[in-house]
């Protein structure tokens, strides 16, 4: 397109039909976009239960290795030596 017809169209020239047909690729992205968004929400929120019940597993076992650390530190009268000795 040569300069002189380029500057013949302006935004009053442009054809309604490409209006519309770029209106309508518009409001399409958007609606992917949008419902793109919505199933990364329910990903996420998903991650995040998935996430908390992580940690309370790992507080849970946690705890439990500290309750047989702190019974095999017991007196030393309590454990027997092996039976090779």
């Amino acid at each position: 397109m040569a300069e002189e017809d380029f500057g013949k169209k302006g935004p009053d020239m442009i054809k309604p039909n490409h209006t519309q047909a770029r209106l309508d690729a518009l409001e399409a992205r958007s609606v992917h976009q949008e419902q793109t968004i919505d199933e990364l929400s329910l990903v996420a929120a998903k991650q995040w239960g998935e996430i908390a019940d992580l940690k309370d597993r790992l507080n849970f076992l946690n705890e439990r290795l500290q309750e047989m650390k702190a019974v095999s530190n017991g007196s030393p009268g309590e454990a027997r030596p092996p039976p090779h000795y």
